[in-house]
């Protein structure tokens, strides 16, 4: 297939290449100096349509093809690519009159024949497993730099989310028993300190807003100005963080004159006012730079996952688990059905488990619903137990659906890992990782799953160990000793809960790999 790349005076043909890259470096295949340095475009053999893909590696959305903007395209076999930076237009010309048989520099993946080999001892010496272990070689440890990084960056800007949220209820405080004459009051529980609750929300919600804004300010200057082109201006942006910053300075010396006010804080409300709102400050300034540190993590984790030649392999080598699968003795398919059968018996023993102990686990949740709501209560007393009814039923079925959204968003984790291991180390046991692949859509839905059912299933584990604290505080006492016992009281049915539904999960995920298996059987 040849390839004919002509720009101004420069004209470069190229003879059946499976990549090339035009850019102004000089590693780069046809070199435009005139195009910026994260201006880079790269045309990839795609042997499924017999034609080449352009990328647009840098994502710039000044880089139109045919006047359109693009990120990866199938191209025509004429087209023209435009920038804001060059000055005439890059013409392509693709001949596609060449057998993709002829190719004959193509990638590993793309030019080395897909045969499948079903035996036994050539499973680990085929050309499908020669080229996986190529790709995973050059882009392995990038892809699991970048997940590590995205996880490790998650975590930290959930981290500050939570310290953003309590700052501000903290700041919130002293603004409203400012704003209201309320004074600090002496005593030692913290649970007794004098404030006005609806009108603290309301400040609360206001110091919130004006973080979240100053923490979006800081993301859109970041972003501006990693794609800032001549002539652009980031006045938005700081004129975003700059009135954000007034108000949280508003909010400073608010807490300032509070905390003034206590008779020998004069100079120590100072640092006081500092610590809370010049932490809210940072805490907030960190968040939106981890946000825009993701969202960088993950556009590079993406240009690094989609590649043609790792699309093909995959693609072939989904048909050679199937092959090697449908070659499969007798005997170990058996056995297969035998294991389906006995984990299915044990799915069925530990569901019943869960369901079992799931009253037991919504006790101090169905008590402090009950005390909150006592003419519905309709006590019931029973050796000595005190309970509703009818909240103790509600509590039960709201422990229950946590138990099996935690099932499921475990068992989705399992199989993306499981299709991870296939992909970075190869199939080896299918007992352990199965015999799907997954897609890169595939896994994006499957990791949407996973994280809208665990926020779910997390959210009410939350409520159910709130309730489950206020019933013991009630019973053991609310002094340091009685919450820190309650607290401790309240974590094992939790950990129960959470023990229970990562043993099913696991069960789920074996019986899903065998059905799978089974399906897989022509």
């Amino acid at each position: 297939m040849k390839v004919v790349i002509k720009y101004g005076d420069l004209t470069q043909e190229f003879e059946n290449q499976a990549n090339i890259t035009i850019g102004n470096s000089p590693s780069c295949d046809i070199i435009v100096s005139e195009l910026g340095d994260d201006e880079v475009l790269k045309l990839v053999y795609a042997q499924k349509y017999n034609n080449y893909v352009l990328m647009n590696v840098s994502q710039s959305r000044d880089i139109l093809c045919n006047n359109k903007v693009f990120s990866k395209i199938l191209v025509t076999p004429k087209f023209v690519i435009t920038t804001k930076s060059t000055t005439l237009p890059i013409e392509v010309t693709v001949f596609t009159a060449v057998d993709a048989k002829n190719v004959s520099t193509l990638t590993a993946s793309v030019a080395a024949p897909h045969a499948v080999h079903h035996s036994d001892e050539d499973m680990f010496d085929n050309d499908v497993e020669k080229n996986r272990i190529a790709i995973i070689k050059e882009i392995g440890f990038k892809i699991l730099e970048f997940k590590n990084n995205i996880k490790s960056a998650n975590i930290t800007n959930f981290v500050l989310n939570v310290a953003m949220v309590i700052l501000s209820v903290v700041s919130s405080f002293a603004i409203t028993n400012f704003l209201l004459g309320l004074k600090v009051d002496n005593t030692s529980s913290v649970l007794n300190l004098t404030t006005n609750f609806g009108f603290l929300v309301c400040v609360t919600a206001i110091v919130i807003a004006i973080c979240l804004i100053l923490k979006q300010g800081v993301y859109s200057l970041l972003d501006f100005n990693q794609h800032k082109k001549f002539g652009d201006s980031d006045v938005a942006q700081k004129v975003i963080i700059g009135i954000s910053s007034v108000f949280l300075f508003i909010v400073y010396i608010m807490n300032l004159f509070y905390y003034k006010a206590i008779p020998g804080f004069a100079i120590a409300a100072l640092f006081i006012s500092l610590l809370f709102v010049g932490a809210l400050a940072v805490v907030t300034i960190g968040s939106g730079y981890f946000k825009f540190q993701i969202k960088n993590y993950k556009q590079q984790l993406q240009n690094c996952e989609y590649r043609e030649d790792f699309e093909s392999v995959m693609k072939s080598y989904r048909k050679f688990i199937s092959g090697y699968v449908n070659k499969m003795t007798q005997n170990k398919i058996n056995n297969v059905k035998t294991n389906l059968v006995n984990n299915q018996m044990r799915m069925v023993l530990e569901v019943f488990g869960g369901i079992v102990t799931a009253p037991f686990l919504a006790y101090g949740v169905s008590n402090t619903l009950a005390s909150c709501f006592p003419e519905a209560a309709n006590w019931v007393r029973i050796s000595g137990l005190r309970f509703s009814p009818i909240f103790l039923v509600l509590a039960t079925f709201l422990i229950i659906f946590a138990f099996f959204s935690f099932v499921r968003a475990f068992t989705i984790g399992k199989q993306i890992k499981g299709s991870e291991i296939i992909k970075f180390d190869g199939f080896h046991d299918y007992n352990s990782h199965g015999v799907t692949v997954y897609g890169l859509d595939s896994m994006r839905s499957l990791e949407k799953e996973k994280t809208v059912v665990m926020f779910i299933a997390c959210f009410i584990i939350l409520i159910e160990f709130t309730m489950n604290v206020s019933y013991f505080i009630t019973e053991i006492g609310g002094d340091i000793q009685g919450m820190f016992l309650s607290i401790v009281t309240a974590l094992v049915p939790t950990a129960l809960l959470i023990a229970e539904t990562h043993m099913l999960s696991a069960t789920m995920y074996k019986i899903n790999n065998y059905n799978e298996l089974l399906s897989t059987l022509d």
